[in-house]
């Protein structure tokens, strides 16, 4: 009896978590990165604006800034619990890497030193840090020893994790509807598709790894190896673009019929193909000058027309190229490869650039959007 009651209620182990509080684990945010307009603008957020709408806003300088300030407020009457400490460092991390600040990140991600360790994990063997914060520090960590090959190694460790909690909840062969003690765990079909689609990433973010690595084949290899179910047309069309991204497009050909018709998908898709090949005439006019239709802006239309421009620039349209860019920062959109595809514009078009992409970060800045001067090329 007391035995079960033992399983049933395994002993409390504390952990103090006080040492992920100091100060001094935050690296100040320089200010020289981020263009005079954005500093002085009227439409930037205040000190009381909530992470919510931070994040939300895409203001992840401030939100880095508040992530950290938050966690080392040692006035607050109501101490952090673990969850909001592992929140907060989330939050804080995920936004630097955001803002362009991931060396940043890698360098404050140490504190935190092996998350695999049983300091992590609770009576029951259950790990205390959240999945995304593990998976996220397994490519910082990386960064900040220069060893790609380690993140590979912590990826493939989740990976067998994940693996085991679905083995886990899986009904077993001899488990019946009458015995309580052989049915699989409350809500299992959600945990095991929680976990499978866990597993997936983990598959895509190896592949990843590879390419940053430089080793092309070992990636292509990798991708040729995952199993991917029939009907998983979103997973397919990563591999696709992986493929892409690589530069093998003879694969990319092959498997771009199986990711489905549906949507523009495959438009996208194909496009790239084309910019691979370096038919730009035929990316512009047979995709994203149709992609980039009023009736698809929803679906991915700034997207389409901001690579329908850098299609016209390898073209040699750079005014075309130009006012298609234009129009998107006129309709209150902007990105950072929008702006530093038209800074990129300005400097070929114009000996007056600097004047330019000054004008450009100060409309953005009236967006009440947050962006480094690299978007810029300042």
């Amino acid at each position: 009896m007391s035995s079960g009651l033992f399983d049933m209620h395994p002993p409390i182990i504390s952990r103090d978590f006080s040492y992920l509080l100091h100060p001094q684990n935050f690296h100040p945010l320089p200010q020289h990165t981020i263009p005079t307009a954005f500093r002085t603008s009227a439409h930037q957020p205040t000190t009381s604006t909530s992470l919510h709408t931070l994040l939300s806003t895409g203001h992840f300088r401030a939100a880095a800034i508040t992530a950290a300030n938050q966690l080392t407020n040692s006035t607050s009457p109501t101490p952090l619990s673990a969850d909001e400490i592992f929140k907060l460092w989330y939050v804080r991390l995920s936004s630097l890497v955001l803002m362009g600040s991931t060396s940043t990140a890698a360098q404050e991600i140490k504190v935190f030193s092996d998350l695999g360790s049983n300091f992590y994990r609770d009576a029951r063997g259950e790990h205390l840090v959240p999945w995304e914060l593990r998976v996220l520090a397994v490519r910082l960590q990386a960064i900040g020893v220069s060893d790609w090959r380690r993140s590979i190694a912590l990826y493939y460790e989740l990976a067998r994790e994940a693996r085991g909690e679905i083995l886990k909840r899986e009904p077993k062969p001899d488990s019946t509807t009458t015995s309580s003690s052989t049915s699989p765990p409350e809500h299992s079909s959600d945990k095991i598709a929680l976990w499978r689609s866990r597993l997936r990433d983990l598959g895509i973010r190896v592949a990843n790894a590879l390419v940053e690595m430089g080793d092309l084949a070992a990636a292509a290899r990798h991708l040729e190896g995952l199993r991917v179910s029939p009907d998983d047309h979103e997973l397919r069309a990563i591999v696709c673009l992986l493929y892409v991204r690589i530069g093998n497009l003879a694969a990319a050909k092959k498997i771009l019929p199986t990711v489905g018709g549906e949507g523009i998908r495959e438009k996208i898709l194909s496009a790239l193909i084309l910019m691979g090949e370096a038919k730009w005439a035929d990316a512009a006019a047979a995709a994203w000058k149709v992609l980039s239709d009023k009736e698809l802006i929803s679906e991915g239309g700034d997207m389409a027309r901001n690579n329908l421009a850098v299609c016209l620039l390898y073209m040699g349209d750079l005014e075309e190229a130009r006012s298609v860019l234009e129009s998107l920062i006129n309709s209150g959109t902007s990105f950072t490869g929008l702006t530093f595809n038209l800074s990129t514009i300005y400097e070929l078009c114009s000996d007056n650039s600097k004047v330019l992409k000054a004008n450009l970060a100060e409309r953005v800045a009236a967006q009440g959007k947050e962006m480094t001067g690299a978007s810029f090329k300042m």
